[in-house]
């Protein structure tokens, strides 16, 4: 894929530090280059090492907490 022309400016991943989701995390950086990937992960069964690797991206955010308490979206979005 072109990465020049990513049709992808901002992603939320969901579950992004789990396993399928790191692997899901790096596709998109490595291969659609995006403007910006939020990763939501309350870390329950996923892992920060999982993705430790892409801590540093800029175009990374990584938010710690459960997706199924939406208080974080009002302050994100804010």
């Amino acid at each position: 894929m072109n990465t020049a022309n990513s049709v992808f400016s901002r992603v939320l991943l969901a579950g992004g530090a789990g396993f399928i989701g790191s692997h899901v995390l790096d596709k998109l950086l490595d291969e659609y280059s995006p403007e910006q990937v939020v990763v939501v992960d309350n870390l329950m069964t996923g892992d920060l090492d999982n993705i430790r690797h892409r801590l540093d991206d800029p175009r990374l955010e990584f938010i710690q907490h459960d997706l199924t308490d939406f208080s974080w979206l009002q302050l994100y979005l804010a």
